[in-house]
């Protein structure tokens, strides 16, 4: 009896490892929500659900991209609202009840941070724009009526506001990355530099007392057109009296030469 026992303990410990590890499985498999019947895992036990599993994968890409952006120093300036949407990131993970309204409030985040994105580079392209188009309009504008002065006068106005749009571009570099800046800065410049001339070239006074003369010169000629014609004008009416007179006395002399010459011969 007593070797019955021990022979039943013996193929008793030699079953435990079996047994032991079979158990450990099943529960494992418990633990992690494995279904027997559908030979797959439900998500009734701590293994996620597809759901959850799609939603951890979204946040966890998003997560990375936005902690990308944030590392990348050339970014650096456009990162106001990125804490933000990586707060709301860490809220969502693993955290089913979060994702609807956290996911809702990144992609906004996402957006407003590609808006302000576009709009600090709207800030350097739109008045380049600008100022191309003006120029266009301004090159059609007919002004060979006006005075020179007003001519001039007129080009010192569209010189402020090329210049203006110009210096809205060159402020509008501060708001954007180093390397987007170091790019476009050399050809902004360029820009700049043509419409500092243009501007300098009409605002001289060198230039404006030049066109000055030139009015008064241009406004000169008719009088001096005119006081010439008339000069002529006397001079020929002189001329004409003169021969005029002449002409008269001629014929008062030649009427009178034959008055004389009738008289005689009646006498």
């Amino acid at each position: 009896m007593k070797f019955d026992k021990i022979l039943n303990l013996k193929i008793t410990l030699n079953n435990n490892p079996t047994n032991i590890l079979n158990n450990l499985c099943t529960g494992l498999e418990t633990f992690l929500g494995f279904n027997s019947a559908s030979k797959g895992y439900d998500g009734s036990g701590i293994v996620y659900s597809d759901l959850d599993r799609l939603c951890d994968g979204v946040m966890g890409f998003l997560f990375s991209i936005i902690t990308d952006v944030k590392d990348d120093k050339n970014l650096t300036k456009y990162n106001n609202n990125i804490d933000t949407m990586l707060e709301k990131i860490k809220l969502a993970q693993y955290n089913r009840k979060n994702f609807d309204s956290s996911i809702r409030e990144v992609s906004q985040g996402i957006k407003a941070w590609v808006r302000g994105v576009e709009e600090r580079n709207e800030s350097i392209t739109k008045p380049l724009a600008n100022l191309e188009k003006t120029l266009h309009g301004h090159a059609s504008v007919e002004m060979d009526d006006n005075p020179i002065t007003d001519q001039l006068s007129t080009w010192q106005g569209f010189s402020s506001i090329y210049l203006q749009e110009v210096e809205k571009s060159e402020i509008a570099l501060d708001e954007i990355d180093d390397e987007l800046r170091n790019e476009i800065a050399p050809k902004i410049e360029l820009i700049k530099q043509v419409v500092d001339n243009f501007w300098n070239s009409v605002n001289d006074l060198g230039v404006y007392d030049s066109v000055k003369k030139l009015k008064d010169k241009f406004g000169a000629i008719p009088k001096i057109v005119n006081m010439e014609i008339g000069t002529q004008i006397q001079e020929v009416n002189n001329t004409l009296n003169d021969k005029f007179e002449k002409m008269f006395r001629d014929i008062h002399n030649l009427t009178q030469n034959k008055k004389s010459h009738i008289n005689e011969s009646l006498s």
